[in-house]
């Protein structure tokens, strides 16, 4: 357990396998866990055990505590939604799924409940045990399910790549809307009013500051992995699964398409330079392609081994970084000259940023650690913290702060000067990019659930 300060608290023992779920009471006098062991466990805070809750519903993977605080819900791999009161008593066995339960909602008022799972179905469920609706609409396994703050809304996630939207309780599968929910890159304009987001899909999102979309644009592949807009903003630069860069003007018209990268091969990540002359591009190939935004071809690199998935130009445009999956780091100029190899990462690197006054940089790895290197090669910091892959590093415009997003779904700001942990926030999905508006006050993020734009306070 921790305080929100980031603080440990204390650590609760009695699961003999992987703790899979945990809920907290709404007066936090006490919590629930389930776990792979079979187990529902009510502890205190201090560590105490309350009661052991055994052999309901398969292994446990969801958990919930009523509103009123004298009830729970949880489900697993049985299928089954089980209703207790907090004396251990088991008060309804809600029966429909027809595989894994893998999450469960509890509606504000506590007289109904929404339970998703493997059979890629979201289900309705009244207090008293009663199967109210079956929401139909996911082509997958619906992983995660809640219920909006007023009960009017009910939000599920699917393996489908989709986020659904619901009509509360008295939802049909008739009135599902669905949202492309997995981000994989963002880029945000100079000035700042708007961002680019995109997604499993051929579909570039433009979006004001303030979250509302403002446009798409439609990318020659199906799936999209990187997108960079131009120092002046009119034009941006997209490629994913079919090895070719796309220049489009921001009001969609294609510019160029900038052919190279091996054929059936991703390019996984592009940057403009500063002036907007020349950009970089990188992949599974293991290729750093350096193009005119013509399509003009001016150099390939080739002495990474692995694909590459990151890439970061300088400020100034001098040179510029790249990360691969050996878990090396490469510097160049912005000719395609190597000046330094950066070895010290265990795993492979998810990205690199260059500082605002390109003295520095950090990279993100699957070792669960951010690295702090010299522009000069040498290694800075290891910064840790982190329960799982980073899976991107964001530098704030004045250098002080560093933001960080992984697969433990958090997000953390960093102090540049101590390295120390100074804020850490908690999502509901694993998160993939991070990157500050240029004002630093304000961060965006993209994951499985889409784009979050986060205002910073001093």
């Amino acid at each position: 357990m921790w305080r929100p300060d980031g603080t440990g608290i204390g650590t609760l023992s009695g699961h003999s396998g992987t703790v899979m779920a945990v809920a907290v009471s709404p007066d936090g006098t006490w919590l629930a866990s389930g776990g792979d062991d079979g187990t529902v466990r009510l502890w205190h805070p201090d560590g105490r055990t309350i009661r052991v809750l055994k052999g309901r519903v398969g292994k446990v993977y969801a958990v919930a505590v009523g509103p009123d605080g004298t009830w729970l819900a949880a489900g697993g791999t049985a299928g089954i939604v089980r209703l207790w009161g907090t004396d251990g008593r088991e008060q309804h066995k809600l029966v429909g799924h027809e595989s894994y339960v893998r999450d469960i909602a509890l509606s504000p008022d506590g007289r109904w409940l929404a339970s998703c799972g493997d059979d890629s179905s979201v289900r309705l469920w009244s207090r008293e045990g009663a199967e109210l609706r079956v929401l139909n609409g996911h082509t997958d396994m619906v992983r995660e399910v809640v219920i909006s703050p007023d009960g009017g809304e009910v939000i599920s996630v699917g393996d489908d790549h989709t986020v659904r939207f619901w009509r509360g309780r008295d939802a049909t599968a008739a009135e599902g809307t669905e949202v492309r929910g997995v981000v994989t890159d963002i880029a945000i304009d100079p000035t700042g009013s708007w961002l680019a987001t995109t997604s499993h899909g051929e579909t570039i999102r433009l979006w004001d500051a303030g979250g509302k979309v403002r446009g798409t644009l439609e990318a020659g592949t199906d799936w999209i992995t990187s997108v960079a807009i131009s120092s002046d903003a009119t034009w941006l630069a997209a490629a994913g699964a079919d090895s070719v860069v796309y220049v489009l003007g921001v009001d969609g018209t294609a510019q160029a398409a900038l052919l190279g990268h091996d054929d059936d091969t991703w390019v996984y990540a592009i940057a403009i330079s500063p002036d907007d002359d020349w950009l970089v591009s990188a992949g599974q190939d293991s290729t750093v392609r350096l193009w005119r935004p013509d399509g003009t071809a001016l150099a390939c690199l080739t002495q990474h081994s692995g694909g590459v998935p990151c890439l970061s130009i300088s400020p100034d445009g001098s040179w510029f970084a790249s990360g691969d999956g050996h878990a090396v780091i490469r510097l160049w100029d912005h000719e395609g000259t190597e000046r330094h190899v950066l070895r010290g990462h265990r795993a492979y690197v998810n990205a690199v940023r260059i500082s605002p006054d390109g003295t520095w940089l950090a990279s993100a790895s699957r070792d669960d650690t951010i690295r702090l290197w010299g522009a000069d090669g040498a290694e800075l910091a290891v910064i840790e913290g982190h329960g799982d892959s980073v899976n991107d590093v964001a530098i704030s415009p004045d250098g002080r702060m560093i933001a960080s997003c992984s697969e433990d779904r958090t997000i953390r700001l960093w102090s540049r000067e101590t390295l120390d942990c100074v804020s850490a926030l908690r999502t509901e999905s694993s998160l993939d990019r991070i990157t500050w508006f240029p004002s630093g006050d304000r961060i965006a993020v993209g994951g499985r659930l889409g784009p979050y734009v986060f205002d910073l306070l001093e």
